[in-house]
């Protein structure tokens, strides 16, 4: 069939396509920001879905803005009749559009060895597995533009923003085409691919773009074809929309997307399982509390309005296999959470929940399984996981430069089983991927947590969660709470540098309740500062009896309380000030009331649990050595060493962002984990460390494990000149007896440094990433720490980081 009869064909038959026909439609009685469970947008901000029809893209700053299909991929087997996609598109706004803005279709993009989360990624900039776009542009003329260019810039933190129409390549292939009429482009235009059965002599495909308008004496279409092999055209489906240089007040709408074969089975992997939401995850806690257990879930949705679910119900399995009604709630505002609480949960212990509801008159739900308290014959397992980076090294829409969706990782913690997972914060990036939307804040903090929720959703679909936020996941590069106020810029000082954080403490509480939601009730006053809630709190389950605490909210600003040191971003920049005296009488870490509940905690025993964990979001102590008179600044152009070196100068750091400031705050909360015979656990670092606290010297503290960063760019190392004291025979020169740079006494055991060890892709596993397990004697309290690399089946312990894994027995020395 010729092109254009295919066009005027299928135009004229509209609303009455064939049996093997996919029709996708975006219908709405209202405006609304999720398009629904069969697609992913790029970002949740720059997408909406507008009352009577349509998805527009007409707000956006970034350019090459992308709708991905999830349950559709393009997967050619032997077809012998072809495949044809299309799309109705039309710009919206008050202005004419730019020739360099375009519309379209996105195919070919990912292949069959990338994770269609990943794919779903794609925009903004192309890169090898991109795609290629079949667009319409602001002139009126077709085109078929390659997405899979090699990047053409090194390392970035975020993605480029300045691509254009004109940087675009038209892919490499035999090329013809012609023009019939002239397109309008400020009205709306079918736009059609149509991809024929591979050429039996080349193996090639001829693809066709070609766009129709109905208007004036009869059809108009403007046409490319072009023949690409198979590699090309095979992967993901999607819309396009980019608004052009100049970013007038103009975009585009999209009335859907319609894919019609003879032979769906030759052309098309459909997977119906890969839509998500609306339940985008559920997270939850036990607390094993004196006579009951109780159940605190939280259920996480897109930006959706509470009307247009209506009541969001919680069910448990019975016995015999019938679902019993246990709550029923709304969604709440901001957070998009549905939280719920159940005590006395004991009998569905080991049974299935489920979360459902109805939306646009179709039931959905989420099922998952209420976790059985670990077995008193066997360890109880702790994974510990930190530090969430999904591109670091941006250069291919494939794992050789995007991290996410970090499968690989999950399936190993997977492997162990894990009771419980402890998630210490940073589980986004406000720069990642694209960089922070400072006028959509709320829905730009909602696409990145998105992200951490599709990568690790099923890893605490089956078992509790406790996942609290740090530093970034309320955009800050670091933060120092100062008790919740709202911070403000004070003379030289930052907004930063000046305490407390800069978001309003609604967005705060909204971020924090997609994180904390599912913990149980706050033991300390609040809200605090500005009207920030706390989330402090205790959770009992299995083996451990855990504290949960907040190690950033109430800390203060060095930069304000040592003037002196002239601290910047945590950092004394007076070289003569010499930070072992940067310590301040009455200089907050944990704040009053949260020592006061450590404190009482520390002695309040639980029979049932053998071992106590103190869980919050960095250690206590400055484990890091940077060169002399450097800051963390330099941190990401630091060489990575080969095993075995050391760098020739390098001293303990002294960075207030890190707990081992201030430090009579910090010996207080030390002698309470003293007390109860606690590990902490943490994260923050990016350097995997196990160090043993000094309190009045050295070796008379607990253990501190801060874990493995899952992905990060901060390649941070605790790699001193000098060798530490009383070090056991044989041991790496790093561990032994140290005072870090605030003359914190610390014992190093293990560290799991960046280093050259050629395993690809480099700018991710020279940075030691990975996962923590704890493994917690039921009996005694006895725990064996654990460091795993991301890269390595957790098959045999003598694989793990140097170091590890590390006996710690319960209430004697090591």
């Amino acid at each position: 069939m010729a092109l254009i009869s295919l066009l005027v064909g299928m135009a004229l038959a509209t609303g009455s396509l064939s049996a093997d026909s996919m029709s996708y439609s975006f219908e709405s009685e209202s405006d609304r920001r999720w398009p629904g469970a069969d697609w992913y947008v790029n970002r949740v901000q720059d997408w909406r879905i507008v009352a009577g029809g349509g998805l527009v893209n007409d707000d956006s700053r970034l350019p090459v803005r992308t709708a991905n299909l999830l349950p559709v991929q393009i997967a050619p087997g032997d077809p012998t009749m072809p495949l044809v996609i299309r799309t109705t598109i039309e710009p919206v706004g008050d202005a004419p559009l730019e020739p360099g803005a375009f519309a379209g279709i996105l195919f070919g993009a990912g292949g069959p060895e990338v994770d269609h989360r990943l794919t779903a990624l794609i925009q903004q900039v192309p890169a090898p597995d991109g795609g290629i776009l079949g667009v319409l542009d602001g002139s009126g003329d077709a085109r078929l533009l390659d997405f899979s260019t090699e990047k053409q810039v090194g390392f970035t933190w975020t993605l480029p923003r300045n691509t254009s129409l004109d940087k675009l390549r038209e892919p490499e292939g035999s090329r013809g085409g012609g023009v019939v009429g002239e397109i309008d482009p400020n009205q709306p235009v079918d736009l059609v691919l149509r991809i024929d059965p591979p050429d039996v002599e080349t193996g090639t495909y001829l693809v066709q773009i070609g766009v129709y308008q109905q208007s004036g004496p009869g059809p108009v279409k403007n046409e490319v074809n072009m023949r690409l092999d198979r590699d090309a055209i095979d992967g993901g489906l999607g819309l396009v929309a980019h608004r052009g240089p100049r970013k007038p007040n103009i975009g585009w709408r999209f009335s859907g997307l319609e894919i019609d074969t003879e032979q769906p089975g030759e052309w098309l992997l459909i997977d119906e399982s890969r839509a998500w939401g609306p339940v985008l995850a559920a997270l939850y806690t036990i607390d094993r509390q004196q006579d009951f257990h109780q159940l605190n879930l939280n259920a996480l949705f897109p930006p959706m309005k509470a009307e247009e679910l209506g009541d969001i119900i919680l069910e448990f399995e019975t016995r015999d296999g019938a679902w019993r009604e246990v709550g029923r709630t709304t969604l709440v505002d901001k957070s998009f959470t549905a939280p719920f609480r159940v005590d006395g949960i004991e009998e569905y212990l080991g049974r299935r929940y489920r979360v459902r509801g109805e939306f646009d008159g179709n039931p959905y739900e989420w099922v998952g399984v209420i976790r059985a308290e670990p077995r008193e014959d066997r360890d109880m397992v702790v994974g510990v996981l930190n530090c969430v980076k999904n591109v670091t090294a941006h250069k291919a829409w494939n794992r050789m430069g995007v991290w996410f969706p970090h499968d690989e990782l999950v399936a190993r913690v997977e492997m162990h089983d894990p009771d419980l997972i402890f998630c210490a914060g940073d589980q986004i990036y406000e720069g990642d991927l694209s960089g922070v939307d400072g006028r959509s804040r709320l829905l730009d903090y909602h696409t990145k947590y998105q992200r951490w929720l599709w990568a690790f959703g099923e890893l605490a679909r089956n078992r509790p969660a406790i996942v609290i936020p740090d530093d970034h996941d309320v955009y800050h590069g670091n933060i120092w709470g100062a008790g919740g106020i709202r911070a403000k810029k004070t003379g030289e000082l930052t907004v930063q540098d000046s305490g407390g954080y800069k978001l309003p403490a609604d967005l705060v509480n909204a971020i924090h309740r997609t994180q904390v939601g599912n913990l149980p009730d706050c033991m300390v006053p609040g809200p605090i500062g500005q009207g920030i809630n706390p989330y402090t709190t205790r959770v009992r389950w299995g083996s451990v009896d855990a504290a949960v605490v907040a190690d950033r909210m109430w800390k203060d600003s060095a930069s304000v309380l040592v003037p002196e040191g002239k601290v910047r971003n945590g950092w004394f920049k007076n070289p003569d000030f010499d930070p072992r005296d940067a310590d301040v009488e009455g200089a907050r870490l944990l704040g009053e009331s949260q020592e006061a509940f450590l404190k009482a905690w520390s002695t309040d025993r639980d029979p049932r649990s053998s071992r106590k964990l103190v869980l919050s979001q960095t250690p206590w102590i400055n484990v890091a050595t940077l060169p002399v008179g450097k800051d963390d600044g330099v941190v990401p152009g630091l060489t990575v060493l080969a095993p075995g070196e050391y760098p020739p100068n390098d001293h303990p750091a002294a960075d207030t962002d890190s707990g081992g400031w201030p430090q009579s705050a910090r010996s207080r909360a030390v002698r309470f984990m003293k007390d109860a015979d606690a590990i902490h656990l943490t994260g923050d670092q990016h350097l995997a460390t196990l160090v043993q606290y000094g309190v009045d010297g050295f070796r008379d503290g607990t253990f501190v494990f801060t874990a493995p960063a899952v992905a990060n760019t901060f390649p941070r190392r605790w790699m001193p000149r000098d060798g530490g004291e009383n070090r056991a025979e044989g041991a790496p020169r790093y561990t032994g007896d140290f005072r870090d740079g605030f003359g914190n006494p610390m014992t190093v055991w293990a560290v799991a440094n960046p280093t050259d060890r050629k395993v690809e892709p480099r700018r991710l596993h020279d940075l030691s990433p990975g996962y923590g397990i704890v493994r917690i004697n039921p009996e005694n309290g006895d725990a064996v720490i654990e460091a795993w690399p991301r890269w390595l089946d957790p098959d045999d312990d003598a694989r793990q980081f140097e170091g590890w894994p590390h006996f710690v027995p319960s209430g004697t020395d090591p």
